[in-house]
């Protein structure tokens, strides 16, 4: 028996702003997902920017995050939509 413990409080694809407890603050960034560092789960957000940086955020640390205002769509909504087979114009 398998038992999550994840409530999918964030949606990949959607962009945050998310505050960890040094005082450090990201600004509008995309949640990708979850990966696994050492058997940890580590929540991982990409930039908006035209080449994007990978942000890894171990949960521990985590403060606070706050959803941003998605205007259009970005790399990984756009990933999404193709792997769904529709047709979306990407604006970089």
């Amino acid at each position: 028996m398998s038992v999550s413990y994840d409530d999918n409080l964030l949606s990949t694809g959607s962009v945050y702003t998310v505050g960890t407890n040094d005082g450090k603050e990201f600004q509008k960034v995309i949640f990708v997902g979850y990966k696994l560092m050492n058997g940890k789960p580590i929540m991982v957000f990409s930039t908006e920017e035209t080449f994007p940086k990978q942000i890894t955020i171990n949960p521990s640390f985590h403060t606070f995050t706050m959803e941003e205002e998605m205007v259009e769509h970005n790399h990984i909504t756009f990933q999404q939509a193709e792997d769904a087979g529709e047709q979306i114009e990407y604006k970089s």
